[in-house]
């Protein structure tokens, strides 16, 4: 993996991780009641990256569901056009190239959105996850792997509670040196989909 994705990735990772450090336990434990689901969502799109010392694609389609939990609360008391949420996202992504298999898997990642006005609400996310590829790849000795990942993207709505959703995503999977060879998998993804809010 090149230096400029590993330093990308550690940044994310170390967002994620350390979203839970901004406030003290106690109020986080006095607010849990205002978490709440926020979205519910589906997305679709187009992934693409390079294989490790091939000239072979490895191309997916992603098929994601989205829960997106409201967590504003646990870092500002105060309302605001600010808002930071928690994803929870299951998958099942058909595998294009090298050859037809399947990714399953679920991701976990923390995303910042800002509101501009009634229609348009800019964003950023990362986060972490498990998939199951059942792709042979020589660069990855295991099936399981990790799954690091993050992107921008863009709800424009449509209606009050119901928006179209475009984004990026780059994102990088495997099994953390566990076994070898562990050479991860990048890939650029396109999304496009639709959130409903409560």
């Amino acid at each position: 993996m090149r230096k400029s994705h590993r330093a990308f990735l550690l940044v994310i990772l170390g967002i994620v991780i350390s979203g839970g450090q901004i406030v003290q336990a106690q109020e986080v434990y006095e607010q849990a009641g205002d978490i709440r689901l926020k979205e519910i969502g589906f997305f679709s799109g187009w992934g693409k990256g390079s294989l490790n010392k091939e000239d072979e694609d490895y191309e997916i389609l992603p098929l994601t569901l989205r829960f997106g939990f409201d967590i504003t609360r646990a870092f500002r008391k105060t309302a605001t056009s600010d808002f930071v949420g928690f994803l929870v996202e299951p998958f099942i992504n058909p595998v294009l190239s090298p050859d037809s298999n399947v990714e399953v898997g679920c991701s976990l990642l923390l995303k910042y959105a800002r509101s501009l006005g009634d229609r348009f609400s800019p964003y950023i996310e990362g986060g972490t996850g498990v998939i199951y590829t059942s792709q042979d790849l020589e660069q990855q000795s295991t099936n399981w792997n990790f799954l690091l990942q993050g992107g921008c993207g863009l709800y424009y709505f449509v209606r009050e509670n119901t928006s179209l959703n475009v984004g990026y995503r780059f994102r990088h999977f495997s099994n953390a040196g566990v076994e070898r060879p562990n050479g991860g998998i990048d890939a650029h993804c396109v999304l496009i989909g639709f959130s409903f809010f409560y």
